[in-house]
């Protein structure tokens, strides 16, 4: 597991309590020693998110308020995704939020929904807890700043669908996302 997987798992409240206490000590010495490049990147990232957050002015993000986002005047780009068909993560440099829409259709759906990015390989990148789907076409938005998302251009990454209910979490569906060609 990577120092970051660490701080993730430690920020989210899954790190079990006799691994938390080491992690934070160590953390707090590290910035005792001015050796806190992790806690600056964490920092950094949070900023961006309260960015979106501030801009977005909707969360979950819908069709409606992507609409909205677009009549208050921000450069808006939405890729829609399929599961069955690669999509290219591309992104103009004319985007200040970038979507990425996931054409699926999960009305009448109880459980709860979570995405994990993973490698080709299998291996978890991250977890998307608790995502919610449109009420009105049942499909889900993933928002971004457009300079944190053409950083994923170059990855070659499955998004996986996992519904919970009833204790048990299975796949729903998977979207492949493929490294962005010039065109």
């Amino acid at each position: 597991m990577s120092e970051l997987d660490e701080l993730d798992d430690y920020l989210f409240g899954t790190m079990p309590d006799e691994q938390a206490a080491p992690f934070e000590e160590a953390l707090f010495d590290q910035a005792a020693l001015g050796e806190h490049a992790l806690l600056d990147f964490v920092a950094e990232v949070g900023v961006l998110g309260r960015v979106v957050l501030q801009r977005a002015g909707s969360v979950p993000p819908t069709a409606a308020s992507i609409e909205a986002l677009r009549q208050r005047g921000f450069r808006v780009e939405v890729a829609d995704a399929t599961p069955g068909t690669p999509y290219q993560a591309r992104w103009s440099a004319e985007a200040e939020l970038v979507v990425t829409h996931f054409v699926l259709d999960m009305r009448g759906h109880t459980g709860r929904f979570d995405v994990d990015i993973e490698t080709p390989d299998g291996e978890v990148l991250k977890t998307l807890p608790e995502v919610t789907c449109d009420p009105d076409d049942g499909s889900f938005y993933a928002i971004c700043e457009a300079s944190l998302a053409r950083l994923t251009q170059g990855a070659h990454v499955f998004w996986r669908l996992y519904e919970t209910e009833n204790g048990q979490r299975r796949l729903v569906d998977s979207l492949e996302q493929v490294p962005a060609t010039d065109a």
